[in-house]
């Protein structure tokens, strides 16, 4: 067992980067009858990352990722070591992000941020059983739940956004959009099966697609009147097939 409390790192100036309450990963003797190295759990307690940009465009983490030795890129690609991790957890998240590049700095909260996965392997065919979950301050959140495999990589499962608000996504792409007070809220649901193949192709499909905008107003700089404005739209039972690069909606 190996086990971290109270952890926390600090930029040159002091300020935080990232931390955690706790850290444990327990391994398990029976990796020699596996052949693979096998881990009861790897919990990780309250993390937090801060994470920020400051006026010339630098994070906050570059100072550190400097310090750090150069190595020889390797020449052959060896794959993923083979391993079992009998359960994945990640509990009572956050994430801390600002941009000071804008005129009027963009300071973002997630909390709390919720990962479990049971049963995730690197062995070929074997597939792990996940659950993500997040929430934003202003209550906008994304859950996904399903199945993961690594070896290849395969995913399957449902995903779900709801609550996002359009004054989050154009705050965030200022150079763009030019508007002023944005409104309105996003919502999407969809299941998906995709694929990475060893050439980092992605195939597969997404179905039973749901898209909603509600109240979407955006507005010009200084105008009396918006530019766009919509009570409702909504696109129900889409379609997507990645590898006929077809799309359709009921």
């Amino acid at each position: 067992r190996f086990e971290v409390d109270d952890l926390a790192l600090s930029d040159p100036a002091g300020q935080p980067l990232l931390g955690f309450k706790r850290l444990l990963v327990d391994f398990e003797l029976r990796s020699v009858i596996d052949g693979a190295w096998t881990f009861a759990e790897a919990t990780l307690e309250a993390p937090v990352l801060h994470f920020s940009l400051d006026k010339d465009g630098r994070h906050n983490f570059a100072s550190l990722l400097e310090r750090l030795p150069k190595s020889e890129p390797d020449q052959q690609d060896q794959g993923l070591p083979r391993f079992i991790v009998q359960r994945v957890a990640l509990t009572d998240g956050r994430i801390e992000f600002s941009d000071q590049l804008l005129d009027d700095p963009l300071v973002a909260r997630i909390e709390p941020l919720l990962v479990e996965i049971d049963n995730l392997s690197s062995l070929p065919g074997h597939a792990a059983s996940y659950r993500l979950s997040a929430r934003s301050a202003a209550d906008e959140a994304v859950e996904s739940s399903g199945e993961l495999a690594l070896n290849p990589i395969v995913s399957k499962g449902k995903l779900t956004l709801s609550g996002l608000q359009v004054a989050t996504l154009v705050r965030s792409l200022p150079r763009l959009l030019a508007v002023d007070s944005p409104a309105g809220k996003l919502a999407l649901g969809a299941s998906f099966d995709l694929a990475v193949d060893a050439g980092g192709t992605l195939s597969g499909l997404v179905q039973d697609l749901d898209f909603a905008v509600a109240e979407l107003s955006l507005s010009a700089a200084g105008a009396a009147s918006p530019l766009l404005a919509i009570g409702r739209l909504s696109l129900q039972q889409g379609r997507v097939d990645l590898t006929t690069r077809q799309a359709s909606l009921a």
